[in-house]
């Protein structure tokens, strides 16, 4: 089975056997080994810490997702061929960048999940909860992108969900 992706101006094709990025051929295992390769420089040698701090930190974030296109590293891609053939949209690329530090990751849906078991929000105002909830049901279908959203309106609010809810 063949599928191909696009990122702006790179093509990225997936087969059973290989990994093409804009006609440079990888096998899967080096480009998995180039992924992860390239996790650990970014991570600072898979410390999970320095991992939320980079997430955490929008700009350090797009730093990041630089370093990686610039290796031929695309997070869905590795999602793809690492973790789940089948289900491979539904996990953040914080949690794929977590699979290849040897973590174990979490679809977006799982994380919102355990957030909800982990966390009292009845401590909390009603009108914040409401939010927090919005936020988190945009963010199982669009990932990290909805706290960016949400962060330009309720800024404090957010940074204070994501330290949380990024754990």
């Amino acid at each position: 089975m063949e599928e191909i992706f696009g990122f702006n101006d790179v093509i990225v094709r997936v087969t059973d056997d290989e990994i093409v990025v804009n006609k440079r051929r990888y096998t899967k295992e080096e480009y998995v080994a180039i992924a992860k390769d390239a996790a650990e420089i970014i991570t600072r040698f898979g410390d999970k810490s320095e991992l939320k701090a980079i997430w955490l930190d929008e700009k350090k974030r797009t730093q990041a997702l630089e370093y990686l296109k610039s290796r031929d590293v695309f997070l869905s891609v590795v999602a793809k061929i690492m973790i789940s053939e089948s289900n491979w949209k539904e996990y953040d690329e914080y949690d794929v960048l977590r699979a290849l530090i040897g973590e174990r990751p979490l679809t977006r849906s799982e994380r919102v999940r355990v957030f909800f078991e982990r966390e009292q929000l009845e401590e909390i105002p009603e009108e914040e909860q409401r939010e927090i909830k919005v936020v988190l049901e945009y963010y199982k279908e669009h990932g990290v992108k909805a706290f960016d959203i949400a962060k330009k309106i309720k800024p404090d609010l957010i940074e204070q969900l994501m330290m949380r809810f990024y754990e």
